[in-house]
Order: structure tokens, then sequence, then C-alpha cells
């Protein structure tokens, strides 16, 4: 039974040992990880999309207001005068949107310009994979967390297994007294006919 047990032992401290070295090397990989960073990433890649798509409304907005001035000052085209008159009341429109053609076509390519950077800092960030780093965080840290557990059942195993190895040398220690107080005695009671009886029978 003692040499039994002392295997138990044995198998659960290896188990202890290798469970340690697992949380050392989860401890680490969790260490490398700033998920309070990665949180500002995983906000940021959201506010970005908002971001976005207002940018892709305005762009729209500014193209079809370009197009309508477009429009507008092509008239003028239809017209003998021309912008000779720019006062006319029936090309004053016209002549006002043609001068507004260059403006909304830089603010058409200033928007773009935009949108191109937020998309190109959105493929940035998700790069990362901030969300899938998260969790395998959480994954980590749970994995972790049940190590431990399987730790601490193995850890208190060895200290009821170390106490039944106590319970046992305390038992063999008493039987072996009592089996000396029995030698004693069978050695003291020589003279016993019954004592002699069994020696002869041997």
């Amino acid at each position: 039974k003692v040499v039994e047990t002392q295997k138990e032992i044995a198998e659960c401290k290896d188990l202890i040992s290798q469970s340690d070295e697992k949380c050392r090397m989860i401890a680490e990989i969790c260490s490398a990880i700033s998920v309070e960073k990665l949180k500002e990433e995983s906000a940021a890649i959201v506010e970005i999309e908002k971001d976005i798509i207002l940018i892709k409304s305005e762009k729209k907005r500014v193209e079809n207001e370009l197009k309508r001035i477009k429009k507008s000052a092509s008239k003028m085209e239809s017209v003998p005068c021309g912008t000779s008159f720019p006062n006319c009341k029936f090309i004053r429109d016209s002549y006002k949107d043609s001068q507004k053609i260059e403006p909304q076509a830089k603010q058409l390519e200033s928007t773009i310009e935009i949108l191109s950077k937020a998309k190109k800092s959105l493929q940035k960030i998700k790069k990362t994979n901030p969300d899938d780093q998260i969790k395998k965080h959480e994954a980590l840290t749970l994995k972790k967390s049940l190590i431990e557990v399987d730790m601490s059942k193995a850890r208190n195993k060895v200290e009821s297994l170390s106490e039944r190895i106590e319970d046992y040398k305390v038992k063999l220690f008493e039987d072996q007294k009592k089996l000396d107080t029995m030698k004693a005695r069978f050695i003291d009671d020589e003279s016993d006919p019954r004592i002699l009886a069994i020696k002869k029978s041997k």
C-alpha cells in the first residue's frame, strides 16, 4: 500500500510540475498582450467604420451637387449671349453655378482623399485582429484558471496521500511493536508445555 501510494504522489507531483510550466508559459503569452490597447483598437475600428459611412454620404452629396451645377452651367452654352450678360435673368443662376464648379470639384477631390485615408487606417488596424486577440487572451486566461484548479486538486491529493502514508507508518510501527511483544512473550514462555509442543511440531 505504501509503495502504491508513493507512486500516486509521484504522479501527482509530476502533474503539478507540468501544469506549473504550462501556467508560466500562458502567463508570458498573456503579459505580451495589452488588452487595453486591443480594446482601444477595436473601438477605433467601430469609429472609423462610422466615419467612412459619413464620408461616403458626404462624397455622394458633393458629387450630386457637382453634377447639378455642371448641368446648370451648361445652359449658358445654348444661350446666344453666353457669359456676356451674367445678370441676365435667363442665365443668372447658371452663371453663379459655373463659378462654383472649380471649388466643388476641389471639395470632391478632398473628400475622396479623406475617404481613402480612412479606409487605409481601417485596413491597418484590422490587420492586428484586435477582437480575435482579445478572445485569445480570454481563452488563455480561462485555461490558466482551469489548470490552476487542477493543480490545487493535485496538491490536496498529495497532502491527503502523504497523511495516509504517515498513517500506514504509524500502523506498521504499532504492528511491529505488537510482533516484538509477541516474540518476547514467546521466548519468555519457552517453559510453557504448549510452546514446547509447538516447537516440537516444527
